[in-house]
């Protein structure tokens, strides 16, 4: 959820964060296509984002992979978690490096968990504890299993 004004405030806020471009930022209104992307995602989150009237739109980070030319393999959750074990064991060398993939990955919602979270959990790395007022719970006929991030107030 935001406490923005403006989609376009969101945008930037979320821009910021991520230490991204502009053009990496996407967003789809309940009416209308802001800043096209890949029209399967952005289609399933409008569909997504209609059914919910309190909610006025939703941005996301639509980052391209770049695992494959930086770490010369194929991404598999063996493989993310192996990384972040090197990085674990390089922190002396580059601590900011490890501490910004620790970060990325305990602030990721909790209702985002995939074979990789719950590796590195498995490995001591555990989630960050957010605020339950950021996200909105998910409802039973919800078949959207994503949490709310913007509540942007109608005009």
């Amino acid at each position: 959820m935001s406490e923005l004004a403006t989609l376009e405030a969101a945008q930037e806020n979320l821009r910021i964060r991520e230490g991204t471009a502009h053009q990496q930022i996407h967003a789809t209104r309940s009416s209308k296509q802001v800043m096209e992307v890949n029209a399967d995602p952005t289609t399933v989150i409008r569909s997504w984002l209609r059914t919910r009237p309190h909610l006025k739109a939703a941005i996301w980070t639509g980052l391209e992979t770049n695992w494959e030319q930086t770490r010369g393999c194929q991404f598999t959750p063996d493989n993310a978690s192996l990384y972040i074990s090197e990085l674990m064991h390089e922190q002396a060398l580059d601590p900011t490096r490890y501490a910004r993939a620790r970060e990325y990955i305990q602030n990721a919602p909790a209702q985002i968990q995939t074979r990789v979270r719950r590796m590195l959990r498995a490995n001591g790395l555990e989630d960050a504890k957010l605020p339950a007022e950021l996200f909105e719970t998910k409802e039973s006929d919800d078949p959207c299993n994503t949490p709310r991030l913007c509540r942007l107030p109608r005009p």
